[in-house]
């Protein structure tokens, strides 16, 4: 069984009060790709696996974000990145607009990641 922990307790939290005042937030995640084989982070506060990224900061473009995310999250430099599609989710309670980028010429220079990611490997 799995230890809640702090932000695990914080984004449960979060999650109810956004069913309640159903903000809308922007953000930006990669799909990042190596030898057919395709990215996917795990949230501390998080069971599941997602695609790297995260929400924009006032005045970011939305490649802006997504650099900036993957360079915290990954210490991945991204080189190349191309528009696969802008989507809307309901998911979490809040109504989430999300682009998402296609990579396949990024690097990730050692295994450390912020505080955030509790692990990453490729499927």
């Amino acid at each position: 069984m799995q230890k809640l922990g702090y932000k695990f307790l914080s984004y449960k939290a979060a999650s109810f009060l956004w069913k309640i005042i159903k903000p809308k937030s922007f953000g930006a995640r990669a799909v990042l790709l190596k030898n057919d084989e395709v990215l996917l982070v795990k949230h501390t506060y998080q069971t599941s696996w997602y695609f790297p990224g995260g929400g924009l900061k006032t005045g970011e473009t939305y490649e802006e974000a997504i650099r900036r995310e993957l360079r915290e999250e990954l210490n991945a430099e991204v080189y190349k990145l191309e528009l696969f599609g802008v989507y809307n989710s309901m998911y979490e309670g809040k109504n989430d607009s999300i682009t998402i980028f296609i990579c396949k010429e990024f690097e990730i220079s050692h295994q450390k990641t912020d505080s955030e990611i509790d692990e990453f490997k490729f499927f």
